[in-house]
């Protein structure tokens, strides 16, 4: 396979997700000729070798190979390897001390929190650290913390009374993780990273749990007490902004009586390292050298960088939850598949991810290559699903009506049968059937079942008449629609019969296929908002709370720097008031009713139209152990600094 796209590691993130293989054979299989597209050039492979790169640039303008900073120059710009140290992307041999881990992206940065690709978040999952971690089971495992808090072991609790009542979390560092130029790391860089993105002048993608979180009270070097805000202070915060937001990220609190709690408060802190990145002003984070060579703490430290080739980073020897036991690791980007399958084949890889590799579009070719008996695969059916976003400010996709007659176009059965060999479901909600099981709740959806009749009437409703040509028009104007999404093969085959369905209902869909870096970039279609119909795939764990990507408050406009997953720039005044109210209750009993209402809401207004739930493919060594891939956002490397060459 998706960033996504959201905060931290493990909670709620956009991603690019895919495959790249023969889109004209797929759509072939569901019965029609491939049609026209208009695809945007991939980049090319690795850029000409140039200088040095200044590192306060923007990453995207950095071709030369970055190399680790020295320790002694943690907090100073990033030096650069001199461009002739460059080398082909020759694939490695396996051998014990060293593995190849294939990705089909490239990140677009390493810096946590900012950013929304899922290659991002795989490297991460080895360079850096978090307090808690969800693991293979969707489990949430102490990481940096010496546990997970909870009510039962004291580490969450209810302090005050009436309006002064709040939610208080406290985490214990447990001792020893250093960052990689030899700091240790204190609860003052936790309290740091909340300041930061809190910041409304950095670049953060989502702060939903930060919001709810009223003060950080470092206790000692080891000891971190989160305070939610209570009912008071969320109401001051809703006529008056909170640390410099604005009040319309808390308009939702202004007639507050109970106070705000989090079902997610066990992973509401972040780590980053104040002594280098407090330095420097929030602005200027997203554009430094550390975007590209981060000194994290994880189980790996950066070594070296060269674009759209090659990440290598190297075991670091005093991690305090045990020595990785491979010591080098080497990200190889291959960004088309049917290279990644001929790898694969060769043995030259030790693990195919996830991420824009093989999809189950190549189920039957990976199915070949396990046979000879070195690879196992690994399909696991998650929380990830596919969809379209609807831009609700286009004239034609402002009425409901030609999202629904969308919704109705689509025959989203045939693509999971031709296109995903049956092995996926089709999605009606951002809640995917037992994940939880509480939240979903079949018979409160709006579902649309594939009707073009239903979807043509729909359109007339809407005003439309066919023109001469078949095309639906309204007052001389067209009903065409620029569908944009990533280059990845997949991507590209449900795309052209989503084109070939639409355009028999009356529909002419233009197709853009864009670099999973363009489309979710900073000043990408996406976050600013210039798209028509937007297909990629969200991850998320098990917890409904999306309030991100569908409350008023998270429409990212410049006014907010572009911050929010809204995309569809949807706003329902009782969505708003359901999101606000179910991310900020614990008990599944109470969530339960208010997400139920909310999905029969968002389902009938139908601002994204969910295509399919997504699987998990990750391929890798049968000798490769405690390999243990998610079905959740948290990214293969998880536990990495566990893995070992058998």
């Amino acid at each position: 396979m998706s960033e996504f796209l959201s905060s931290r590691l493990g909670r709620r993130r956009l991603i690019a997700i895919g495959a790249a293989s023969g889109a004209g054979a797929l759509l072939a299989a569901c019965g029609a000729a491939a049609p026209t597209a208009t695809p945007v050039p991939a980049k090319s492979a690795a850029p000409p070798a140039a200088p040095a790169a200044d590192p306060t640039k923007p990453a995207a303008a950095a071709p030369a190979p970055t190399a680790a900073p020295a320790p002694a120059a943690a907090a100073a710009p990033v030096p650069t390897k001199p461009a002739e140290a460059a080398k082909p992307a020759a694939a490695a041999k396996p051998a014990a001390n060293r593995i190849t881990i294939a990705m089909g992206q490239q990140p677009d940065t390493l810096m946590p929190r900012i950013g929304s690709m899922m290659a991002r978040t795989e490297v991460l999952g080895a360079l850096h650290i978090e307090l808690v971690r969800s693991d293979d089971k969707g489990v949430w495992t102490a990481m940096a913390a010496e546990s997970v808090p909870s009510f039962a072991n004291g580490g969450a609790k209810w302090v005050g009374d009436g309006e002064d009542k709040r939610l208080e979390v406290t985490f214990k560092l447990r001792n020893g993780f250093k960052w990689h130029d030899g700091t240790p790391v204190t609860t003052k860089d936790i309290r740091f990273a909340w300041d930061l993105l809190m910041n409304p002048k950095f670049k953060v993608d989502d702060r939903s749990a930060e919001v709810k979180v009223q003060d950080v009270v470092v206790v000692d070097n080891n000891t971190v007490t989160f305070k939610y805000h209570s009912a008071k202070t969320a109401k001051a915060a809703a006529v008056s902004g909170f640390k410099g937001l604005p009040v319309d990220q808390f308009k939702g609190w202004a007639n507050q009586t109970e106070p705000i709690g989090d079902a997610l408060f066990m992973i509401v802190g972040s780590i980053l390292p104040e002594h280098i990145l407090g330095k420097l002003a929030p602005e200027e984070i997203e554009k430094h050298g550390f975007t590209r060579a981060p000194v994290l703490a994880g189980p790996y430290k950066f070594k070296e960088w060269i674009p759209d080739q090659t990440i290598t980073l190297e075991a670091v020897p005093d991690y305090p939850l045990g020595v990785a036991k491979i010591s080098t690791v080497v990200f190889r980007i291959i960004k088309d598949t049917n290279a990644q399958l001929a790898a694969l084949q060769a043995g030259e890889l030790d693990v195919l991810t996830q991420v824009q590799g093989p999809d189950l579009d190549k189920a039957p070719d990976l199915d070949r290559i396990v046979a000879q008996g070195r690879y196992k695969v690994h399909y696991i059916a998650g929380t990830p699903w596919e969809h379209i976003d609807f831009n609700v400010s286009n004239q034609h996709l402002a009425n409901k009506s030609v999202r629904k007659a969308i919704g109705h176009g689509i025959n989203r059965e045939q693509i999971v049968e031709r296109l995903l060999h049956g092995k996926s479901k089709v999605a009606h909600s951002w809640v995917q059937p037992g994940l939880p099981p509480w939240a979903y709740d079949d018979a409160s959806l709006v579902k649309y079942e594939f009707s073009p009749t239903k979807a043509q009437a729909l359109l007339r409703q809407a005003g439309y008449t066919p023109g001469s040509d078949g095309i639906m028009e309204k007052g001389g104007t067209k009903l065409k629609l620029k569908l944009q999404t990533t280059d990845a093969a997949l991507r590209k085959s449900v795309g052209q019969v989503i084109q070939q369905q639409l355009k028999a209902v009356g529909i002419d869909i233009e197709l853009e296929f864009i670099p999973g870096a363009g489309l979710f970039d900073n000043k990408g279609p996406l976050r600013t908002r210039t798209f028509e119909l937007g297909l990629y795939t969200w991850l998320s764990q098990m917890n409904p709370d999306r309030i991100d990507y569908m409350h008023t408050k998270n429409i990212p406009s410049e006014s907010n720097n572009f911050s929010g997953n809204n995309f569809p720039g949807y706003s329902n005044p009782k969505v708003d008031e359901l999101a606000t109210k179910g991310a900020s209750l614990i008990d599944e009993k109470d969530r339960a009713p208010i997400y139920h209402e909310l999905q029969k809401i968002w389902t009938d207004d139908l601002p994204v139209l969910p295509l399919f739930q997504r699987v998990v493919v990750a391929t890798a060594r049968t000798n490769l152990q405690n390999f243990k891939p998610t079905p959740t956002s948290t990214p293969e490397t998880w536990n990495i600094y566990e893995w070992s060459l058998a």
